[in-house]
């Protein structure tokens, strides 16, 4: 939703007052010019790089010069604003706006489901190590069958993501669950988190048409050799490498998209690229339409889960290369990323955030607000149901941290302030950055490559 339908243009000034910056104005400068985003309002301006001083450190400027003709157009449209405005409180009105306007599901439409933490590869950065290796026992399928109908919504269709462990080690599991909302006339569709070790003819044409799934999320961390070294298969996956590019050729003949996800450290890098060649020249340009592929960060080196183990600068590195991984995907036309997403503000952030129609159920048929928590982070199970954390709603906003009020990024940051993994602020906001940059650059290659099509074409 547009934040700026509801903020419209800036008025003049009733008062003499200095005037700033916004807190919510971010630049990014590329090629000779300078990208300006407002991270509340969500618009975006390219502008040459000597009107930039209306936004270097934290200079205040007299009304006087609202007379000059892009000072006046930067107030209008929030990127100046009056020294004196409380912009987290304009945040707070606009939040709230969103809220109301927003049609709440009576019912939980969204679930993630771990129909087993089992799981035949060992990746080495996998946060579910050391956790217990189960399968959902045939009461506490039925238990969340009962769930899931005493919580499904008056209309609409639900949707399940099948994650784990590795899903497809559970196919008796899924095809129960399946059959027990089918045949209470439950619509539903899904999507899965796996490996893709599994995924034979039979069975993507299964995962189809009995569960529901219309993508598959898989990761290759590198070519063979490298592949191999990092998921660490248990015995019974012959060639790896070779199996799960061929099961996702697999997926798409049963019609089904596959996002592959290139996780990238310090010591794969090269391999990323040569993933991606791979990748390009594999599969067919009829096959690619089904395909999209992103690189992704991961810091876990110096142990499972444990951020602090790099500094930020480190992070920043990283993060560049990993954008020009995305960049060179992107050329070759494997990266398809809905950019309209950045024009609009979202509610909330992540699964927990929405705890009212967001439920995670794992494979012990515990709930929590979203995959990665511990385990003794749970609000309840399908037996006895949600308990009071699980069944909050979002109608009042939390007291924000000092810190976080006068972010820049505060927009675009989750406010679930009682999330164990949240990073210290410093690392948030670098995180944030990184990620902004990151979707910036993308709507500049995208927009610079579709003008340079044009041209050809004409």
């Amino acid at each position: 939703m547009q934040v700026f339908a509801y903020l419209t243009k800036q008025k003049p000034m009733k008062q003499e007052v200095q005037i700033h910056k916004s807190q919510f104005v971010h630049a990014l400068y590329i090629e000779g010019k300078y990208i300006l985003f407002h991270t509340l309002t969500r618009q975006i301006l390219v502008i040459a790089p000597e009107l930039i001083e209306w936004f270097i450190g934290n200079r205040t400027f007299s009304p006087e010069v609202l007379r000059d003709e892009a000072a006046a157009f930067f107030w209008e449209n929030w990127f100046l604003v009056p020294e004196d405005r409380d912009e987290y409180k304009t945040w707070q009105e606009i939040r709230q706006i969103l809220m109301l306007k927003q049609e709440i599901p009576e019912g939980i439409v969204h679930y993630v489901i771990l129909p087993t933490s089992v799981c035949n590869a060992r990746c080495f950065y996998c946060y579910e190590q050391g956790m217990p290796q189960r399968m959902m026992s045939p009461e506490t399928v039925e238990a969340t069958i009962r769930f899931i109908l005493d919580h499904r919504p008056k209309q609409g269709k639900i949707h399940i993501h099948w994650f784990g462990g590795e899903p497809t080690m559970a196919p008796e599991i899924m095809d129960r669950l399946c059959a027990g909302l089918e045949g209470a006339g439950v619509d539903f569709f899904a999507e899965m988190t796996s490996n893709g070790s599994r995924f034979t003819p039979e069975m993507a044409t299964h995962a189809r048409d009995t569960w529901k799934t219309e993508r598959v999320q898989i990761t290759l961390d590198g070519l063979a050799e490298e592949y191999v070294s990092r998921k660490k298969y248990l015995p019974g996956v012959e060639k790896p490498f070779e199996t799960v590019t061929g099961n996702i050729r697999n997926l798409i003949a049963a019609g089904i998209y596959v996002t592959i996800r290139l996780n990238v450290d310090e010591n794969n890098v090269g391999d990323a690229f040569r993933t991606a060649d791979f990748i390009r020249d594999f599969y067919s340009e009829e096959e690619r339409r089904f395909i999209t592929v992103y690189a992704h960060s991961i810091f876990e080196t110096c142990g499972n889960r444990k951020p602090e183990c790099q500094t930020g600068e480190e992070m920043d590195v990283l993060e560049e290369t990993v954008q020009q991984i995305n960049e060179y995907l992107i050329r070759q036309g494997l990266m398809k990323k809905n950019l309209q997403e950045l024009s609009h503000l979202k509610t909330c952030f992540c699964l927990a955030a929405a705890q009212e129609y967001n439920v995670v159920i794992d494979s012990k048929g515990k709930l929590y607000s979203c995959e990665a928590m511990t385990e003794n982070t749970h609000c309840g199970d399908v037996y006895s149901g949600m308990d009071s954390v699980c069944q909050e709603r979002r109608g009042e906003l939390p007291e924000m941290d000092s810190q976080c009020r006068t972010c820049t990024f505060l927009p675009q940051c989750t406010d679930f302030n009682g999330c164990p993994n949240r990073l210290p602020f410093d690392l948030c906001r670098r995180q944030e950055k990184r990620k902004l940059d990151s979707d910036l650059r993308l709507v500049y290659y995208l927009c610079r490559e579709k003008q340079a099509k044009e041209t050809a074409e004409h």
